[in-house]
């Protein structure tokens, strides 16, 4: 793949970066947020554009893959964005929402997220297993989606 859409597709998988930094630094931003504003909800309605960032990535990276991703690479790709859409989702049940405050015993908001947050790591790791083992990714290519 050649031209203005590989330039396009390499700028979009570039945008995994700044998506993982921002869910890297997630503590000190509910930290930072606590001690300014007293409240961790400033952060967490800040939060999407980290995942957001980090779906336009995966995708990107997943199209800018030779023709050798295999099924693997496919099954990792589609829960990981499951994942982030559930997180997204997540977010915006429990501080745009409010859905935890109205049913507290169920906590519809939290609960999604931390699936999503599950589906995400699984999605990630089966994907960057998935392209080291079909070649499209060197071995120490998947090291970073483990983490």
């Amino acid at each position: 793949m050649s031209g203005p859409l590989s330039n396009a597709l390499r700028w979009l998988w570039i945008s995994c970066i700044p998506g993982g930094v921002l869910w890297s630094l997630s503590p000190l931003g509910v930290r930072l947020s606590e001690m300014k504003f007293k409240t961790p909800d400033v952060f967490w309605k800040l939060f999407p554009s980290a995942p957001l960032l980090l779906l336009i990535g995966l995708a990107g990276l997943y199209l800018l893959l030779p023709e050798r991703r295999g099924p693997l690479t496919r099954i990792g790709l589609i829960t990981a964005l499951v994942g982030l859409a559930l997180i997204l989702a997540g977010d915006l049940g429990l501080f745009y929402l409010h859905l935890d405050n109205e049913f507290i015993m169920t906590a519809p908001g939290y609960r999604t997220f931390r699936g999503g947050l599950i589906l995400l790591a699984a999605g990630c790791v089966l994907f960057g297993v998935g392209a080291a083992r079909g070649g499209a990714l060197p071995v120490w290519g998947a090291l970073p989606f483990s983490i």
